[in-house]
């Protein structure tokens, strides 16, 4: 689509060569209403007899049409986007773009979606679009490979081939990151932020005898091989949070991968990391980046 604003003669000249369907001079009764804030502008490049034109998803071929045509009559010529003259684009018609990617959050062990609620209520104020999911079943009756199954079909219903972030608290870690690294997850995921997750395993799966936290315990198989796979996230902007104080991952620094960003953050218990206003500042300014 091509909007372009010019005098009388340029336009009868861009007709005779057979232009006429590729351009509109509108009045400003005619020009939409996106346009009003250029207006002036635009009158004023008219005025001295510049060509001012807007173009927007331009093909290569055509482009090149275009300026073929205009150098041959000697003017200066301005190509532009939309997007740098109005103060927002559209995604679609009258529906502001929003450039943060959407962010699918999964909750930890024995857990449900409630629980993070207060983070993607916090997202949400910030402007993002968040979903959940809740992981059944949640205490490790299952191995985390079934529970990233789950992620996988939920994250193709609600973005398909899109991208999006995700953030994980904890068990939903090691769901989150099998996602990523064997179902092909990463090739979807900008950001990966896992809160309080047991990376290299906790002390405190030798509690419990369920399959999901047999695969949570230090030097398990299913650690060695997410860990053994990490090339597989290096499309993916990775970070991982963590208390010193937490008293569910024994101990805290399993929570750290080597070549990631690993913050240390002062809360004084596993659960409170999703109750955490520092927590989810630090959550909202990784996915910021890059």
């Amino acid at each position: 689509m091509y909007r372009s604003y010019e005098n009388g003669g340029l336009m009868r000249t861009l007709r005779r060569k057979g232009q006429e369907n590729a351009y509109i001079t509108p009045k400003m009764s005619q020009t939409p209403s996106s346009d009003f804030a250029i207006g002036r502008f635009i009158r004023k490049m008219v005025h001295h007899k510049v060509l001012f034109l807007v173009y927007l998803d331009a093909g290569v071929e055509v482009v090149r049409k275009l300026l073929t045509n205009y150098l041959t009559m000697n003017k200066f010529i301005i190509l532009t986007s939309v997007a740098m003259l109005l103060p927002f684009s559209l995604s679609k018609a009258g529906e502001p773009h929003n450039p943060k990617l959407p962010v699918l959050l999964v909750h930890g062990f024995l857990g449900s979606a409630k629980d993070m609620r207060s983070l993607g209520n916090f997202l949400q104020r910030d402007g993002r679009s968040v979903s959940y999911i809740t992981l059944t079943p949640n205490n490790g009756s299952e191995k985390l490979e079934f529970l990233a199954m789950e992620v996988k079909k939920k994250a193709q219903q609600l973005y398909g081939s899109k991208s999006y972030d995700l953030v994980a608290f904890s068990m939903g870690g090691l769901v989150s990151r099998y996602y990523l690294e064997m179902l092909g997850g990463s090739k979807h995921v900008s950001h990966l932020v896992l809160v309080s997750t047991p990376n290299h395993g906790t002390l405190t799966a030798f509690l419990n005898n369920t399959p999901g936290c047999f695969e949570m315990r230090p030097e398990s198989q299913f650690l060695n091989l997410l860990n053994n796979n990490l090339d597989k996230l290096q499309s993916v902007d990775c970070d991982c949070l963590y208390s010193q104080m937490d008293l569910m991952i024994i101990p805290s620094n399993s929570s750290k991968i080597s070549g990631w960003e690993n913050q240390s953050v002062w809360v004084t218990g596993h659960p409170l990391m999703l109750h955490s206003n520092t927590c989810f500042q630090i959550i909202e300014e990784h996915l910021s980046e890059g």
